[in-house]
């Protein structure tokens, strides 16, 4: 036997053959199964494969080994070039003999527990071309050793809890295309070495640290380059003109950083840019025309300090594709995003007493609108019980969509809680300082409206919070693992089930039992109540401040 695959398929329990009789074994494929006991001795068949002289492919992702990788993973063939053990439970440390596979090119572990450092043998594995340690709960600093893998093409060692900075040897990769360091705890300056590195063309991806200093001039050295992201850092300075010679960007993230100064007109030449976010940086200065004329699909430019008349074509003309929230020096722009009209100069004069006394009348009776509504708030507000959902912090949680498959168990249909035309809902276990439960919405992108509504749920949501709308936790934009378009909602998870269930109490258990007596009168009355405040809540603020910009406009 030369190869032994049964992937894809339901297996499980504790894998106990004895494969060391197969000497000719080249190839084993035990991936998307649910092999796996629990136990921490689980995987020491893996030591059985030292006698498989001829072994090339170990195959292991996407099942639920839990147990400890042992030392004998050092004794596998020097043949084997790919060992993958990704999206699994394994935890403990990484065996320092892993350094003993000269001939690995590709090495999986992301999405188990490993714990401790990464060994610093690891740098002798002179043939790795893609190394995954992403998404484990490695620790320590990135060693120097690491650069000698000359031949890397694909390095992912994001969401972890390493610190330091990042190491200048990284400098020696001539050939790599994809460096994955974000959601670590890395500090210091961005290397002006790294940003050498001509060849990285499919993404550099830096975000979630505690990166400090400017962005460096180097940063042009990147024409290649598809997508940057840099967000989420304690980033300074002006945005370097240089940036602009990255002719191959489509996705390009600057946010929650430092920046100031204006928009540079050297990134006119960023045609090709399809995803731009500078929100909640310092930027100032006017929003430059030639954006209009890029083939934008979400521009952010929120909270910042951005003034003058907002551009109407392009993206511009999208207000779901466009978010200048926080501005308040804009004016102009589509009618859509409720900005003040531009004011043109004119001749001074001094303002007739009849509108003095009109602003004045108006304030009074706007107090007055205000105080009595006030009134029948807080005794509204008496009347509604607080919610028992406990608060999460104030921060979002940073999810991927590994974790989003883990935590449902694959999109499970035994958790699938509700779905619709725009996608469906799961139930998951998230972990934010401790372990609580969440819905899950997964558009379904097949429909085009979906991602409207996500753009616009995001924009939303972050922005209003009310004791009647279920919170949002956080959000998920990226790809599955076929590479294609994923997006996600994640929700406070509402445990009494939905409205519908509870107008509708017709519904009976597995047990033949009815579920509960449905709502009385007086309840769908307060329900009632509840959701006409959440109109009046936002329409009527909305309308009075409106009107007030309205008459200091018109005088």
């Amino acid at each position: 036997m030369e190869q032994f695959q049964v992937e894809h398929n339901n297996f499980n329990g504790k894998i106990r053959t004895d494969f060391g009789r197969l000497q000719n074994l080249k190839k084993i494929g035990l991936f998307h199964n649910n092999f796996g006991s629990g136990e921490p001795d689980e995987l020491a068949f893996i030591g059985s494969f030292a006698n498989c002289s001829n072994l090339e492919i170990l195959g292991m992702e996407v099942n639920q080994f839990r147990g400890v990788l042992p030392e004998s993973v050092g004794n596998l063939s020097k043949n084997l070039f790919s060992f993958i053990l990704s999206r699994n439970q394994t935890y403990g440390t990484i065996p320092s003999t892993i350094g003993n596979l000269v001939n690995l090119d590709a090495l999986g572990m992301e999405g188990n527990q490993f714990t401790g450092t990464i060994p610093t043998n690891v740098g002798n594995l002179p043939k790795m071309q893609i190394l995954d340690l992403g998404m484990n709960h490695l620790s320590g600093k990135i060693l120097d050793s690491i650069g000698n893998l000359s031949l890397l093409i694909e390095l992912y060692l994001e969401d972890n809890r390493l610190e330091g900075t990042i190491p200048s040897g990284l400098a020696n990769y001539k050939k790599l295309l994809l460096l994955h360091l974000y959601q670590n705890n890395l500090s210091g300056n961005i290397s002006k070495e790294l940003l050498k590195v001509s060849s990285l063309s499919i993404s550099l991806n830096l975000a979630w640290n505690h990166l400090s200093g400017s962005l460096p001039t180097e940063v042009g050295n990147l024409k290649n380059l598809m997508e940057l992201d840099i967000s989420e850092n304690k980033l300074s300075g002006e945005i370097p003109s240089s940036l602009g010679s990255c002719t191959s960007l489509e996705n390009l993230y600057m946010q929650e950083n430092s920046f100031q100064g204006s928009i540079s007109l050297s990134l006119e030449s960023l045609r090709g840019i399809q995803n731009f976010d500078l929100s909640h940086n310092n930027l100032s200065g006017k929003i430059l025309t030639f954006l209009e004329k890029f083939s934008l699909m979400i521009l952010n430019l929120s909270f910042n300090d951005f003034e003058g008349e907002l551009p109407m074509e392009g993206v511009f003309a999208n207000a779901s594709a466009i978010s200048i929230v926080g501005n308040h020096g804009l004016c102009g722009g589509i009618s859509e995003l409720q900005l003040l009209s531009c004011i043109t100069k004119k001749s001074k004069h001094k303002m007739p007493i009849s509108h003095i006394l009109a602003i004045t009348t108006a304030f009074v009776l706007v107090g007055a609108t205000l105080l009595s509504f006030f009134a029948i708030y807080l005794f509204k507000k008496q009347r509604t019980t607080q919610s028992t959902v406990p608060v999460l912090k104030e921060s979002f949680l940073k999810v991927s969509y590994e974790k989003l498959l883990k935590e449902t168990d694959g999109f499970s249909p035994p958790n699938l809680i509700g779905f619709g035309s725009f996608g469906s809902v799961y139930r998951g276990i998230l972990i934010q300082d401790r372990e609580f439960v969440a819905a899950i919405k997964v558009l379904n992108l097949q429909n085009r409206v979906a991602i409207k509504s996500f753009r616009a749920e995001c924009e939303t949501l972050r922005n209003i919070q009310h004791r009647n709308l279920v919170r949002i936790i956080t959000s998920c934009s990226g790809v599955d693992f076929q590479g294609n378009d994923f997006k996600a909602l994640v929700y406070e998870f509402m445990p009494n089930g939905s409205l519908e269930r509870w107008l509708h109490a017709s519904l009976e258990t597995n047990d033949g039992q009815n579920e509960q007596q449905g709502l009385n009168l007086l309840q769908r009355i307060n329900i009632s109540i509840d959701v006409t405040f959440i109109i009046i809540d936002f329409s009527f603020f909305f309308r009075i401040n409106m009107l007030l910009r309205k008459m200091i406009l018109e005088l």
